[in-house]
């Protein structure tokens, strides 16, 4: 059994890791990598909703990483996927931008994770990361808005 391997990854170090991918040698020998990012980056642009976020960076990272199970939580949210196998073996991120706590991922398998699904997971994670930040922001917007919405319907209602 091994320890979980938690990383917390930042803004700078994702930025990075994205351009280190698609500037990557390794890369340039799999185009099929490059498409696959692009087309996970085209299809995170399309929602808000931290859940969808999750689901199609879950599909677009089950191509090339074999996992098991998975679980994401955050402060408003748990989505996971766990079946009745003891995957004995995990990789858990801390998704940090800006100071800001957007959630941890975990995977979970029977295998350990080599070095090289571990940077397929992290340059995976560098896409993800903006998007699931401006989920959170509008989270955060309507919230907000709700709260006012209370605040002025109760004022009223003291007022009549």
């Amino acid at each position: 059994m091994t320890s979980p391997i938690n990383f917390q990854l930042s803004s700078s170090v994702l930025s990075e890791n994205f351009i280190h991918t698609i500037q990557s040698r390794e890369l340039g020998k799999s185009p099929q990598i490059i498409v696959s990012l692009s087309q996970m980056m085209a299809e995170l642009q399309t929602t808000l909703a931290t859940k969808e976020l999750i689901e199609i960076f879950i599909r677009h990272l089950s191509t090339q990483v074999e996992f098991e199970q998975y679980r994401f939580s955050s402060e408003n949210l748990e989505i996971s996927v766990e079946n009745s196998n003891s995957a004995v073996h995990t990789c858990s991120y801390g998704l940090t931008l800006k100071k800001v706590n957007l959630g941890t991922i975990t995977f979970f398998r029977s295998q350990p994770f080599d070095e090289q699904e571990m940077e397929m997971i992290e340059n995976h994670l560098a896409t993800l990361i903006y998007p699931l930040r401006n989920a959170h922001e509008y989270e955060e917007l309507q919230s907000i808005t709700v709260s006012d919405e209370n605040y002025y319907k109760d004022s009223l209602i003291f007022n009549d």
